[in-house]
C-alpha cells in the first residue's frame, strides 16, 4: 500500500488515490483498524514535513495560508490554488438566506460583478458557491442533493469525501472534471 500512495503522490492522479483508500476501506472491519489508521497518519505527517517534492510543498504553503483565511497570504502562496480556494472565501462573506436574492439567486453571472476579480482575472467568480449566487441556494441544495445521490455509495466514507472535494473544489457544475467525477462514481456504482 505504501508503494502504491507514493506514486500517487509523485503522479498526482486522483483515481490511484481513489482506489487505494477504497482498497484500505475494505480492510475496515479489521479488528486492528485504529492501529493502521494511527500508522497511515503518521507516515502522512511525516511525508507532508519531511518530503521536498514540489507538489507537497505546494500543499504544505496553500494549507497553512488556508487556515488563515486571509486572501492575499492564499494568494501569494499557490495562485493556482488560491485562484480556487479566495473565491469561495469571498463569496462565503455575502452569502445568505433571507432575502428574495438569497433564495432565488442575483441572476446569471451576477458573481461576476458581486465578487472582486482576483490578480490576473478579468471577472469575479464564486467558486464552490457559484450555484448560490447566481441561481439561489434553493437551485444550490438541489445540485448538491443530486450529485450526493449519484455520487454516494452506502458504506463507502470515500465516495463522500471525494463528492465534497470535487464539489468544493472545482465550484458550479459547468466544469469537465465534475461531471467526469459524477459518470466514474457512478459508473463504479452502477457495476459494484
Amino acid at each position: 500500500m505504501a508503494i502504491i500512495f507514493m506514486v500517487c503522490l509523485h503522479d498526482g492522479k486522483c483515481n490511484c488515490i481513489y482506489f487505494h483508500v477504497d482498497s484500505f476501506r475494505q480492510i475496515y472491519q479489521s479488528p486492528k483498524i485504529l492501529p493502521t489508521i494511527a500508522v497511515c497518519i503518521s507516515v502522512f505527517i511525516a511525508i507532508f514535513y519531511i518530503s521536498e517534492n514540489k507538489s507537497v510543498l505546494r500543499a504544505k504553503k496553500i494549507i497553512t495560508a488556508t487556515l488563515t483565511l486571509d486572501e492575499d497570504k492564499i494568494l501569494s502562496a499557490d495562485g493556482s490554488g488560491g485562484s480556487r480556494i479566495v473565491p469561495t472565501i469571498q463569496a462565503a462573506k455575502i452569502l445568505g438566506v433571507t432575502s428574495k436574492s438569497d433564495l432565488f439567486g442575483y441572476g446569471i453571472d451576477a458573481d461576476q460583478k458581486i465578487i472582486k476579480p482576483l490578480p490576473g482575472f478579468t471577472k469575479g467568480q464564486s467558486g464552490a458557491f457559484f450555484l448560490w449566487i447566481n441561481y439561489g441556494v434553493i437551485i444550490a441544495i438541489i445540485w448538491w442533493l443530486f450529485s450526493l445521490k449519484i455520487c454516494y455509495i452506502p458504506g463507502n466514507f470515500v465516495s463522500l469525501l471525494i463528492w465534497f472535494l470535487i464539489l468544493f473544489s472545482y465550484g458550479g457544475f459547468n466544469n469537465q472534471i465534475v461531471w467526469m467525477t459524477l459518470t466514474i462514481l457512478y459508473t463504479y456504482k452502477y457495476i459494484r
